[in-house]
Parts: structure tokens; sequence; C-alpha cells
């Protein structure tokens, strides 16, 4: 079979049997791939050359296949098995949830999670990988790991600990049957070569992966073989970016809409003439931002996750030239504190008193008697919300940051998530 019949007869599995992974494969890029010595041998055209002897994937959407590897090394059931892991490797943003951990160890624990998700739903995949039993079992040669119910984060830190005692198993990462692309390399690269790589963002990735769920609940029945997969990426184990990478989106969106809003905040004399507004630029100074973070002080948020806290607003208030006004709330708001641009605040050395309950809705009271509206608020909370219905501020973006300790179960409802694990 030729590689093009193969993944039209792999998007036929797919749309009959899997309709989530249809989606996602149909919005994806696949790039064939022969190595330099396959092409001198082979010739032919149509394909990337890069030494790549079986797949690879980076974060932009593309998947990167082996013509042989595909075509000759492994069966057409392992075929549907490795695009349906490089697609979760995409939709789970785990090239971009990577931060400043050890590639290596990062590997294996996404393959540990992905693998296992996909082996409880009976998909085949090449012998000799990172494969865990589906009980969730996985045997290093000096130690073994269960990986049932974890996330990657969960995964890499305990192998991360394991190393520090001297098991290291970074070297199992060979045993993988892809490559990861961290640096986006090998998309210039194809691109050089002129093939036409996908640049999707992680927005992007987000809407592909809400479309592709709407798409497989229309179609239920047919959509169930690979439960445990489709839940794995729309959120049961809540797989997210890096807090602070998130974070760092919404700050940066607010400060380009403001910059934007202030430096086209007239319309052009051109305007009148052709019967449509066009934006003219000013010459006015950016106003500085202020934005809010509002902090849990029930006595449930633990003193190490509000110290990473303080730190991260203090980098971005820097890096951004914003303030942030600092609000610090249990059953209300008791106190309110300014970091201006440069990072200073008062001093907080000694904790934030609170313990006198949890109401979230405080914040919004606050700025009700404040008459006056924020355009971005981010929580750092525990998630242990206990009004039924909280309130919070209209028209207001917000994002929940939860304790490594808490829950996002309440709070998603609401709004953006996302775990403070590191």
């Amino acid at each position: 079979m030729s590689f093009q019949d193969l993944l039209g007869s792999a998007l036929i599995t797919f749309s009959k049997r899997y309709p989530f992974f249809n989606e996602l494969m149909m919005r994806m890029r696949i790039i064939p791939v022969k190595t330099a010595e396959q092409a001198e041998k082979t010739g032919g055209s149509g394909y990337m050359i890069e030494e790549i002897p079986t797949m690879a994937v980076d974060a932009k959407g593309n998947i990167y296949i082996n013509i042989y590897f595909a075509t000759e090394s492994i069966s057409y059931k392992e075929v549907i098995g490795v695009l349906c892991h490089e697609m979760m490797h995409i939709s789970l943003h785990h090239l971009r949830r990577i931060g400043n951990r050890q590639p290596k160890l990062w590997n294996i624990a996404t393959d540990l999670a992905i693998n296992h998700t996909l082996v409880k739903d009976g998909i085949s995949l090449p012998a000799g990988g990172l494969i865990p039993s589906v009980n969730g079992d996985f045997d290093f040669d000096d130690y073994s790991i269960n990986v049932e119910g974890k996330s990657s984060e969960e995964i890499y830190k305990e192998l991360q600990d394991e190393a520090a005692k001297g098991n290291d198993v970074s070297d199992e990462a060979e045993k993988g049957f892809d490559q990861h692309d961290y640096e986006g390399e090998l998309s210039n690269e194809a691109q050089e070569q002129g093939m036409r790589p996908g640049r999707m963002s992680e927005d992007d990735v987000q809407k592909v992966v809400q479309d592709a769920a709407s798409e497989a609940q229309k179609r239920s029945k047919a959509g169930s073989d690979l439960g445990n997969s489709m839940r794995h990426i729309t959120g049961d184990q809540k797989a997210k970016l890096d807090w602070r990478a998130i974070l760092r989106r919404y700050v940066t969106f607010e400060m380009n809409r403001t910059k934007r809003a202030t430096l086209y905040d007239r319309p052009a004399r051109v305007s009148h003439s052709i019967g449509t507004y066009v934006p003219m630029k000013t010459d006015k100074p950016i106003p500085t931002v202020t934005l809010v973070a509002a902090i849990d002080t029930s006595g449930s948020v633990p003193q190490e996750d509000l110290s990473k806290f303080h730190a991260e607003l203090t980098q971005l208030a820097r890096t951004f030239k914003t303030e942030f006004d600092i609000l610090y709330w249990d059953a209300s708001v008791e106190d309110v504190k300014r970091m201006d641009s440069r990072g200073n605040i008062e001093d907080i050395s000694g904790g934030v008193a609170g313990g006198g309950g949890t109401n979230i809705s405080s914040v919004k009271l606050y700025y009700d008697k404040q008459q006056t509206k924020p355009k971005f608020i981010v929580y750092l909370t525990d998630g242990e919300i206990y009004e039924d219905r909280p309130e919070f501020v209209q028209g207001a973006k917000k994002l929940f940051i939860i304790t490594s300790s808490g829950t996002e179960d309440i709070l998603n409802q609401y709004g953006e998530t996302v775990k403070m694990i590191d």
C-alpha cells in the first residue's frame, strides 16, 4: 500500500470508528518524510528530507511521518495508534507545557500518560515503546511506576524524584517511537523545502479540540470506542499549559488591547469619504494598565503557592510595565495593595491575615462599592467555593489559578481554570 493510500484508509477508519480523532486529523498537517539515504535510493518528490526514522511532532499541528516506517515497519493498526498518539501530543499542548522541565524526562512522562490512555481504549501501538499496562504499570530497569489517573506533570515529578535518588531513566526516552520538536525547527525546515507546514496557535488547537468533541458527541455511539482518549484530551485530567504561560497570555492580551485602543483611537479623515470607520494613529502616550489579582486568604492557600504567585506578578509588572491591584479576600475583601510597574509592593513577608470563611463574590462587592470595573481579574484560590451562585464583576475577563492541592471542579463552569503545578 502506498503512503497516500495508507493515509486515505486511516481517514476512513477514523471517520467510521473514531469521529473525534477524525476531526483532529482533518485539521492537522501530515508531512511525509524520507531520510537522506532513503531519498537518494528512491527519488521521487512531495516529501521532506529529514533524519526522522519514525515520526515526529511539533506544537503547531504538524505530524511528520517517515514514509517507510508507516508503510513497511509497523502494522495498519499500529499506524492508527501512532497517529492517535501524535494527535494527543498536539491536543494536550505537551510541547508547550514543558516549561523549564528536562526534555527527556518530559518526553517519557507525556508518552506514558498518552499510551496508557490509548491502551485502555484498546489501541495497538508499536512494540518496544513506553507502553504501560491497562492498569497503568510500567517497569523501568531499576524501578516500577504506576501512571493510572496521573497527569503528565505528576508522572514527571515522580521521575524527577527518582532521578534525584540516582535512578535517572532519561535514556529510556529513546524507546519512544517519535521525536518531539520543542523549538519549531522542523516546521521551518519543511517550509524551506517547499512544504506547507501548519502554524496552529494554542487557541487554534483549543478550537479544534472543542469542534472535534462537539462532532463526536453528535455521533456518540460511533465515537465511544476511544472514550478514554477523548476525555483525556477534553478535560478529565485537566491538561493545561503551565499556569504562568496562561497568566502571561491573558496579561499580553489586555496590554495589546489597550495599546491598540490608545494608538488608534480616532477616525481618520478618509472614514467619512468611504462610509466606514478607519482608525487613525495618535501620539498619545500609552497609559499604565492596572490589572487585578484577587488572593484567597481563607487559610487554604499554601504559603509556597502564595510566594510563587507574588513572584510571577512581580515579573509580569516589570516585563509589561503594568500595575496590579492585589485584593486579599476571604469572607470579604480585607486588604488591598498596589504593585507598581517596577514590582514594588508593601511588605508582606509576615504573611496575610485571613481564615474567616470563603466568599469569592466579595471581589465583585468591593468593585460595586468602588463603582469601577476592572478589565481583567486573576484569582488565586483552592477552588473550594461554597456559594450556590457566586457573582463576578460583569464584563471582566477572569482566570482562576487553583492551588497545587485545590480543585478545579467548581470554578471551571465560570471561566478558565489552571492548576498551579510546576
